[in-house]
């Protein structure tokens, strides 16, 4: 049996208990798993890194190195506690496990689901090496720091509702006072004409948009000219009936 936290969900960037879920599947002495996706890289912040508390207790994580640390797409990893735990991906082949490798050199075959894959962890160290972590951090918690200061702005705009505090980088609204489908014609005209790539989701029965900060340099001043100019598009529609 495995019990599974998610540290960063898709659409609140919602981040689960760790620390009482690792104590449960202790108390279960079941498997305990983080899908830690989306907020895996605030491991690299002191300031954050508080935010995963329990996710040490994990018996394996699972990180994908495209979203906070801005790797190519397939560049992910499965992060396991005891490397034994590999031993359950491998299959004896002939003409891949022959036992004779030489001395110094790794068999990469029993460290993938899929085989044959590009080697993007060399991308991942090649960036933490030239970056290095404090730059990482710093850049991280920027954008943690914009999505808190969109969320007061959204709390305080004559429009907007944020449906959600903040506990990563995603800030989901709605506009409460106008029809429900003015948000998806927003969505899509902003864009279809090239100005804005807005999330839109569904969250407790309503509909919803969604900034999420993904470019370390936008600034406080980008946010207020985002939440202006959907503002904007969303006041020429109609009002709810």
């Amino acid at each position: 049996m495995a019990l599974v936290g998610t540290a960063g969900t898709t659409d609140l960037g919602a981040i689960d208990p760790l620390a009482d879920l690792a104590e449960r599947a202790r108390h279960l002495d079941a498997w305990f798993h983080v899908d830690a996706a989306v907020a895996g890289a605030f491991a690299v912040s002191e300031r954050l890194g508080d935010r995963l508390r329990g996710l040490g207790d994990a018996d394996s994580v699972t990180v994908d190195f495209h979203k906070l640390w801005w790797q190519p797409f397939n560049a992910s990893a499965l992060l396991v506690r005891d490397d034994t735990s590999f031993d359950l991906l491998r299959v004896a082949s002939s003409y891949l496990d022959r036992g004779d490798e030489l001395d110094g050199m790794i068999n990469l075959v029993g460290r993938s689901l899929d085989t044959s894959r590009r080697f993007d962890a060399a991308k991942v160290v090649a960036s933490l090496r030239v970056i290095g972590r404090i730059r990482f951090a710093a850049m991280i918690e920027h954008l943690v720091d914009l999505a808190e200061y969109a969320y007061r702005a959204l709390e305080d705009h004559p429009v907007f509702a944020p449906l959600a505090a903040p506990e990563g980088v995603s800030v989901v609204f709605d506009a409460p006072g106008y029809d429900p489908d003015v948000l998806r014609v927003v969505q899509q005209s902003l864009l279809e004409r090239g100005e804005m790539v807005l999330g839109r989701t569904t969250l407790r029965g309503r509909s919803a948009l969604k900034f999420t900060f993904m470019n370390p340099l936008t600034t406080y001043h980008d946010v207020d000219q985002l939440i202006s100019g959907v503002a904007t598009e969303v006041t020429r529609g109609p009002t709810k009936s």
